[in-house]
């Protein structure tokens, strides 16, 4: 098997939380850990199947801060490539990063 990637993937667990993207409708947020990542692309450890296509918004809790008092995390929004019952491999379509609430940062 050949590697397609073009993007040096970097391990890193971090956790997260991921949501599918449908129109008009704010679907459940489920849990999740980043294994890997790119300037392109994440493998989230998961507890479902995510189907094929579907578009997610990733929240990843950023190991960097700002300050002590000014924690980070990176939104982003994905598109599924891979999906077993305990992994989903997404392409990164965009990100940005936000500042967390020191509430938001402690219930994960």
């Amino acid at each position: 098997m050949t590697e397609k990637r073009t993007n040096l993937r970097f391990p890193m667990e971090r956790d997260c939380r991921f949501r599918m993207i449908a129109p008009n409708r704010r679907l459940p947020e489920a849990p999740g850990k980043t294994l890997n990542l790119s300037s392109k692309g994440m493998l989230l450890s998961v507890d479902r199947t995510v189907p094929v296509g579907s578009s997610l918004e990733v929240v990843v809790h950023w190991p960097v801060q700002i300050s002590e008092q000014c924690r980070l995390k990176m939104v982003a929004r994905t598109r599924v490539l891979r999906s077993t019952d305990t992994e989903v491999a997404v392409e990164i379509e965009s990100y940005e990063f936000r500042t967390m609430s020191q509430a938001g940062f402690r219930q994960h």
